[in-house]
């Protein structure tokens, strides 16, 4: 690779009888290879009879291309030639740097600026700025609503999550002054997601009903009837048609029929009050239990009777809020944002601002990327109360509901679409359901809804300048692009300038690419960060005693590996075993992602067959290519992660390692890089 050093070597043998006096040369391209000081192009050695001499030569890699190297080896009687070819490899990678911010609706006239570097060292007509910018995050709720209009199977749970997004979709608009049929125009994009979908054998993009009302108005009629057709005599309602009432699904079927309600949907209030006491007898029924405790369940009973004003209250089993409220800390965080909300609706808003007190105690937050999301220790798909997505989704309610213009909460809106499977929809059904609905809540009470404002964005003052008109009249259909690419994008420090003048909300994000020449390259990344450490693995022998076959008491000679960290250019010698280990630190949870170590030149991996191994929590597919070790995982969470191989140093000389990377395979926005590594090999 340009810039290292390596040791060519020329093992010349002697098949003769009588020693020989060998002039051995080495002939290398001038252009890609040069002597280093102390070393002669041409050099004499003493060969001995049927012997053999070594001879080094330590050179600069200056260029990259095809290196034909040629050694001569000639004496009185005899003489040799051999010639090779090395590819020599350019000292570079592609490298993005990457910023984001955002501007709340009440900011009438705000500027962001962003600075940024190119360096000299480059391929000019492979940089590029991109700037991306949305006047609302959940804009792209719309993607995920085709999904749960056209799921296969009638069951309630179903029926209803079908139901539900269909009503709050029409609201949303309504209420955001957009008519459905405008929404055509993003078309585009749902072919697109057709396409990944078609992997799966589904059919739910083919023909969506999100871009037509009246077959949207059609889906709210079917699934209402549907519904009220599936009430069972006792007022509740099971999985199907035919069975035993189910709390957990009386009380889902509830929530979204007060919901269609609120959004000006004509629903029979005969059946929710029938609904509504079947729910509120279970819940005083399961209160007279001996061993009743605080639990999700119960707080989405007492959350929807709320809905109505109702309690779930009597003299022998006591009040079910009062008794949530004070055994709450029994009540994970899904069932605190449900008792908060119900607090709430019972207009008990000093006991439901403590609770939002203790629900805030677990929200993280990363400042660089302006994402937040709570922390949900207790896991466990099979349980909906446990859901990550989900529970995040309630506390965005809770939080909207409570602290409308929160900074928190589009920061969480932000981390919910980042966890959406194939960037579109949710897990299932229900949590994409719930997620809709809390992003709708989430528009009207921010006001992101109604953008009414003239965006400029301009690169080093007036040197390249574009400006936007964003309302309600171009919210699906305004340019989201500001691109500045190749030589027009020169190298030095340059100032991005953002403008929003007039109300509404702005996210952005900045995309810097360039294939950098640059030596010590430093590590980069915003939702993804990489970090690259090596070790070199010093042997300990020891021996232990252990029972042989027939009892005998035997000495059995064993190794372990001591791990000493490498510094920047510290020294290995041929021969000697280095760890890599790659830590991976991700914001949320991602799928499909790429690891590519690039080796130093001089090492090998011990490894000799590619395939799938095990890693700390994850599972992943290994390759080895001739520069670099891949390694290919189809999901991580979110937290730190660890990868590790091992390389055999081989060749002496000076090293670079160009940084490790990890990407999005299908998302190139997606990307992080550790710093260059330097390692030196000395022969042993």
């Amino acid at each position: 690779m340009e810039y290292d050093e390596v040791v060519i070597s020329a093992n010349v043998h002697n098949y003769l009888e009588t020693a020989k006096t060998a002039r051995v040369s080495l002939e290398v391209p001038e252009e890609h290879l040069s002597f280093m000081e102390g070393y002669e192009p041409t050099v004499d050695v003493e060969v001995p009879a049927d012997g053999e001499k070594r001879v080094d030569w330590r050179v600069k890699v200056l260029a990259e291309g095809v290196a034909g190297v040629t050694v001569k080896a000639l004496t009185d009687e005899e003489s040799d030639a051999m010639q090779m070819t090395f590819p020599v490899l350019v000292h570079g990678m592609t490298k993005q740097d990457a910023w984001c911010g955002s501007m709340r609706p009440d900011e009438l006239e705000t500027t962001h600026t962003v600075e940024l570097t190119v360096p000299e060292k480059r391929r000019p007509e492979l940089t590029r700025l991109e700037v991306q910018f949305a006047p609302s995050l959940v804009g792209a709720m719309m993607d995920a609503l085709p999904y749960c209009l056209d799921y296969p199977y009638g069951c309630t749970e179903q029926t209803v999550s079908r139901f539900l997004p269909a009503v709050l979709t029409l609201k949303t608009l309504q209420n955001m002054g957009v008519d459905l049929e405008d929404v055509r125009l993003i078309r585009g994009r749902m072919d697109e997601v057709r396409r990944v979908e078609e992997g799966e054998h589904r059919r739910i993009y083919a023909e969506s009903p999100i871009f037509d009302s009246d077959e949207l108005d059609r889906i709210i009629r079917k699934g209402l009837e549907r519904i009220t057709d599936m009430q069972q005599g006792d007022g509740g309602w099971a999985w199907w048609k035919r069975g035993s009432s189910s709390a957990y699904l009386t009380a889902y079927v509830l929530h979204a029929l007060v919901n269609a309600q609120q959004c000006d949907v004509a629903v029979d209030e005969g059946m929710i009050q029938r609904g509504m006491e079947f729910l509120r007898n279970w819940e005083i029924g399961e209160m007279r239990k001996e061993h009743w405790q605080a639990s999700a369940v119960h707080a989405f009973a007492a959350y929807v009777l709320s809905l109505k004003g109702l309690r779930a209250a009597d003299e022998q089993a006591g009040d079910c809020i009062e008794r949530l409220y004070e055994g709450r800390d029994h009540l994970n965080l899904y069932g605190k944002a449900l008792l908060c909300l119900a607090l709430a609706n019972l207009e008990d808003a000093e006991r439901a601002a403590l609770v939002l007190r203790n629900i805030m105690q677990f929200v993280e937050q990363n400042a660089e990327t302006e994402v937040a999301w709570f922390r949900t220790p207790l896991q466990g798909w099979w349980y909906w109360w446990n859901s990550d997505i989900e529970t995040n989704a309630w506390c965005l309610r809770a939080l909207v509901r409570l602290e409308p213009k929160s900074e928190v909460a589009p920061r969480l809106v932000k981390w919910l679409l980042e966890n959406r499977r194939n960037g579109y929809y949710w897990r299932s059904t229900r949590d994409t359901t719930l997620c809709v609905a809390a992003m709708s809540e989430f528009v009207l009470a921010s006001g992101e809804g109604r953008p009414d404002y003239e965006l400029t964005l301009s690169l080093d003052g007036d040197a390249v300048t574009k400006t936007v008109r964003i309302s309600r009249d171009s919210f699906f259909t305004y340019d989201n692009r500001f691109v500045v690419e190749g030589v027009a994008l020169g190298a030095g420090r340059h100032t991005l300038t953002i403008t929003k003048k007039g109300p509404g909300a702005l996210y952005h994000s900045t995309y810097l690419r360039y294939f950098t020449k640059e030596e010590d390259i430093k590590a980069s990344g915003l939702q993804l960060k990489l970090e690259r450490t090596y070790f070199l693995l010093r042997q300990i022998p020891y021996e232990v005693e252990v029972e042989g076959a027939k009892g005998q008491k035997l000495t059995e000679r064993r190794l372990r590996y001591e791990r000493v960290p490498l510094q920047e250019g510290d020294r290995v010698e041929s021969g000697d075993l280095i760890q890599v280990e790659l830590r991976v630190t991700s914001d949320n949870d991602y799928t499909y992602l790429v690891f590519e170590d690039m080796k130093p030149a001089g090492c090998e991996p011990t490894d000799v067959r590619s395939g799938g191994q095990g890693q700390e929590g994850f599972w992943s597919y290994m390759e080895l290519r001739d520069e670099k070790v891949a390694f290919f995982a189809d999901a991580i969470g979110r937290g730190e992660h660890l990868l590790r191989h091992r390389l055999r140093a081989e060749v002496p000389g000076v090293f670079h390692a160009l940084p490790a990377v990890v990407q999005g395979m299908y998302v190139p926005e997606l990307r992080g890089n550790s710093d260059e590594a330097l390692i030196r090999v000395l022969d042993r």
